[in-house]
């Protein structure tokens, strides 16, 4: 499995084999660009909405469209839900991408904008979990009014200080180039095939 989290589900699952987890990687130079002056433009990773079995939202892109509407001076750069060959296109004409998931197994979206040298502002779901509190990106609450807020503020002062958010997000580039390419991360796939 590919996380963590997949590991956990399995063993709550009662699947009688105990997984090993292997983590998936980005060919960094793919996805790579100069970092922005300014934080204008804000995008959303993932699906606008995705329901659980249950009825829950567990993607909650409506929370992203929600503040960002209410910050002046910020544009939110919708998609629809690209082929992965369209992203680095799509991350060209951002500035930042938030995550708003409840749930993920990984979360490529954010390591994909990450190495393209995006403001990442993310839920502790999927790999963005750990990542997120090691230069990463911006990790914010889970709940939703949390959500909001701490969005809302990291948006705002990104916007309102053009200098400490080219430093985040050179910071979050480099934590990608480091942690998210496939060179980092192929060892633990040759060791699980061989």
């Amino acid at each position: 499995v590919i996380s963590q989290v997949l590991k956990n589900k399995s063993i709550e699952f009662n699947i009688s084999v105990v997984p090993k987890v292997v983590q998936v990687g980005i060919h960094f130079d793919l996805f790579y660009q100069p970092i922005q002056n300014s934080l204008r433009n804000v995008g959303y990773g993932g699906e606008k909405e995705s329901f659980t079995f249950y009825g829950v939202d567990r993607k909650r892109g409506h929370l992203v469209e929600k503040v960002v509407s209410n910050i002046k001076d910020l544009n939110l750069v919708s998609h629809n839900y690209y082929n992965h060959l369209c992203m680095p296109g799509y991350y060209n004409k951002i500035d930042a991408l938030v995550m708003s998931s409840l749930e993920e197994a990984g979360g490529l979206p954010a390591m994909e904008a990450a190495a393209a040298g995006k403001l990442i502002i993310g839920t502790p779901v999927g790999y963005f979990e750990e990542n997120g509190k090691h230069g990463g990106g911006v990790l914010v609450p889970l709940d939703e009014l949390g959500f909001l807020n701490e969005t809302r503020k990291n948006l705002m002062y990104y916007k309102d200080n053009p200098k400490e958010y080219r430093e985040k997000c050179e910071e979050i580039q480099n934590y990608a180039r480091e942690h998210y390419d496939w060179s980092k991360t192929i060892n633990s796939w040759v060791e699980l095939l061989s």
